[in-house]
């Protein structure tokens, strides 16, 4: 993921005005809570945000877990030196937890079950 925020989402299956929408809103929340898109308000307000958008939006549960998985492998930031370990290491510690807070709450779409794939 850059830290530009999506332009649409990442799985076909969001579909619908209100869906997209709140599919990009995920992604720009992500990247403000990781640290990777300029913000004035903490990463634990918007993680707070996230979390409660999911408990919301069940539907949009695998938009917001593939959102996390994609910021945490592909994140750009990765050309930070020995200088920035530990704004690296937090970044890696925010990215991690926010995968693992969602993981554990929320169990993947029945859809994705159904079909064998989780």
């Amino acid at each position: 993921m850059s830290q530009d925020p999506l332009r649409q989402p990442l799985l076909a299956s969001t579909t619908g005005r209100k869906q997209v929408r709140q599919a990009l809103a995920f992604s720009l929340n992500i990247l403000k809570c990781m640290g990777d898109y300029p913000s004035k308000r903490t990463w634990r307000e918007y993680a707070a945000a996230i979390i409660q958008e999911s408990i919301t939006n069940e539907d949009l549960r695998d938009e917001l877990l593939c959102q996390v998985v994609k910021q945490v492998i592909n994140n750009q930031r990765r050309s930070c030196g020995a200088s920035n370990v530990q704004e690296l290491t937090k970044l890696l510690r925010l990215t991690w937890t926010a995968f693992h807070v969602l993981v554990s709450v929320f169990p993947t779409a029945r859809a994705c079950c159904a079909a064998g794939t989780c």
